[in-house]
């Protein structure tokens, strides 16, 4: 397994976050549909004291996007994004006019402020999205394989998420008991933890760092 394992050994910190437990929300402009993996509140707004989510600002988020249709991404002014497309027919989009073709498990980094749009879209497809508010984290997307038995580990000062993507795994944080992942069944890291997956398949792993 290609994974970072410099962290050292594992430690407490381990959240399963379900698929089956989120719920999408249509896009406004109605060509496709967003599944919010996580989302990591800024710190509380100075005025008000709720978190900064409340005006819908954000340290990170992660979500898996279904897109239907041509048509424009929403903006985000002070973010950076990551999305990597899971369907086998891959995406193709415009970053700023310039076209991009995204295979399966393929990543394309890009300033959330950049006119961006999907083209050529015949059927519904899904992306995995990461984004990082500028200011506050930096973030990275990837997908790795695993084959036997390998372990991701979180550096002391950054999260991490593992997306299952295909095939068959288990996962533990050692010690403690093994769970089968199911598909996009995704695993949030807090600073210093690791986990050990067994099996064969292919998970994508967000890593998240303050700037």
């Amino acid at each position: 397994m290609e994974t970072d394992t410099a962290a050292g050994p594992a430690s407490a910190g381990t959240t399963m976050l379900r698929a089956a437990d989120r719920s999408a929300s249509p896009w406004r402009n109605g060509t496709g549909s967003t599944s919010e993996i996580l989302v990591r509140a800024g710190a509380a707004d100075a005025a008000t004291g709720e978190p900064d989510t409340a005006t819908g600002r954000f340290d990170w988020r992660l979500s898996i996007a279904t897109v239907s249709a041509d048509g424009p991404f929403s903006t985000f002014p002070g973010v950076d994004r990551s999305l990597m497309a899971l369907s086998a027919a891959g995406l193709g989009i415009t970053d700023e006019g310039a076209a991009v073709w995204l295979g399966q498990y393929d990543v394309h980094d890009f300033p959330g402020e950049n006119s961006v749009a999907s083209t050529g879209v015949t059927g519904e497809t899904l992306d995995l999205n990461l984004m990082c508010d500028r200011g506050r984290r930096r973030g990275t997307l990837g997908a790795e394989s695993v084959s036997g038995m390998g372990t991701v580990a979180a550096a002391d000062a950054d999260e991490v998420a593992v997306v299952f993507l295909d095939g068959w795994l288990v996962c533990r944080e050692h010690p403690g008991p093994w769970t089968t992942l199911g598909a996009h069944d995704a695993v949030l890291l807090a600073p210093g933890a690791g986990l050990q997956l067994v099996g064969r398949g292919r998970i994508a792993i967000a890593r998240v760092r303050p700037a």
